[in-house]
């Protein structure tokens, strides 16, 4: 009876899960296979797969995707991590400071986006106000942030958008109990770094990976950003992928689909070595609180 009940109150939320997720990734992958190819002699093959992997525009916008998504959540989780510890302390200011903290997570990326264009192009208003002051000899010699083959815009815009999301999860465990743990090591004579390392990074790390898994799964399949301040070559994945789907030739759908399985492969492994390892810090933890 009780199993019937559990079943009945998680069906609103399996019937989300398939519409949402479950059937349209039924849908890509059949016609990655040509499925719905419209000639009738043509068999399901995996030929979409093997163009794809062997085309060196795809690895090239995947190395691009992953080294953005990786760059932007490493970054992302340091700062985090850094203004956290600060806004924890009590001073002057500090409900300013956590309003101001978390003032940038409803914005939507696009407008970040944006509003890194209109800031950082060579010639945008940083650029204009370097030449004003005589920094620079002309806009034009402004860095090339936005637009550039290494994605500094883009990843610009994902730390701004990121650490204040991750900050926020790694804040409310930092104003929880965690504090009487940082006591209790702090009398047995443990200096900042040692309380740091030794009990409030691994009571973070659980926070930390779960918001990270989120941040990297976001950048990795961003589509806005990339967009606005990418460069032509290398694209991000999605961008290829899109640009493929409205291709006039119907026979690089099926590329398209390849591009947005693989990517939904990633980022799955990604969850599931994340739940192993949270897995094993919990294993790790009971085993040493049963040997206390």
């Amino acid at each position: 009876m009780k199993e019937t009940k559990t079943w009945v109150m998680l069906l609103p939320t399996i019937l989300v899960i398939s519409i949402l997720f479950i059937i349209p990734l039924i849908y890509t992958v059949l016609l990655s296979l040509n499925f719905f190819s419209i000639t009738s002699n043509q068999a399901i093959s995996f030929n979409a797969y093997v163009d794809i992997l062997t085309s060196s525009s795809f690895t090239d916008s995947l190395a691009f995707s992953l080294t953005i998504a990786l760059i932007s959540t490493v970054a992302s989780i340091l700062i985090a991590i850094v203004v956290s510890m600060t806004l924890r302390n009590t001073f002057i200011g500090r409900r300013l400071a956590l309003f101001v903290y978390q003032f940038n997570i409803p914005v939507p990326h696009y407008v970040v986006g944006i509003s890194i264009l209109l800031l950082f192009t060579q010639t945008g208003l940083v650029s204009r106000w370097f030449y004003a002051f005589g920094l620079i000899a002309s806009p034009s010699s402004f860095p090339v942030i936005v637009f550039d083959q290494n994605g500094i815009g883009v990843i610009i815009a994902f730390v701004l958008k990121f650490f204040p999301f991750i900050g926020i999860a790694i804040l409310s465990l930092l104003l929880t109990s965690i504090k009487d743990y940082e006591e209790q090591a702090a009398t047995l004579g443990a200096n900042r770094i040692q309380r740091f390392i030794h009990v409030l990074f691994p009571m973070m790390m659980p926070s930390i990976l779960f918001s990270s898994i989120l941040v990297f799964a976001y950048a990795f399949g961003s589509y806005e950003v990339p967009f606005l301040l990418g460069s032509t070559y290398p694209k991000a994945l999605a961008i290829l992928a899109y640009q493929k789907f409205t291709d006039i030739d119907l026979n690089s759908r099926p590329e398209a689909m390849a591009i947005a399985n693989i990517m939904t492969i990633i980022i799955v492994a990604l969850v599931i070595l994340a739940y192993i390892q949270l897995n094993t810090m919990n294993r790790m933890r009971a085993r040493q609180n049963g040997k206390e």
